[in-house]
């Protein structure tokens, strides 16, 4: 599976429990242009939840960042 097939269907999965789709699917997009695999996807977006003022953002994109961990256990390295 690639890189932005796994984390599309993360989000996808994870969509019914995020308060701030529309917010999130922006910086997903986004981070799909400057990220080269998942690994970095996740780390890049725990620390865009860390500094995350809006804490339903911030609890949003630690979920997705959760869900893509839970997707990357017993794959192929990607």
């Amino acid at each position: 599976m690639r890189v932005e097939e796994l984390i599309r269907e993360a989000l996808m999965d994870c969509r019914p429990y995020l308060a701030c789709w529309k917010e999130v699917e922006e910086v997903v997009e986004r981070l799909l242009n400057e990220v080269s695999d998942v690994r970095d996807f996740v780390e890049r977006l725990e620390k865009l939840a860390m500094k995350e003022s809006n804490v339903l953002l911030k609890t949003d994109l630690r979920i997705l960042a959760s869900e893509v961990r839970s997707k990357l256990r017993g794959k192929p390295s990607i």
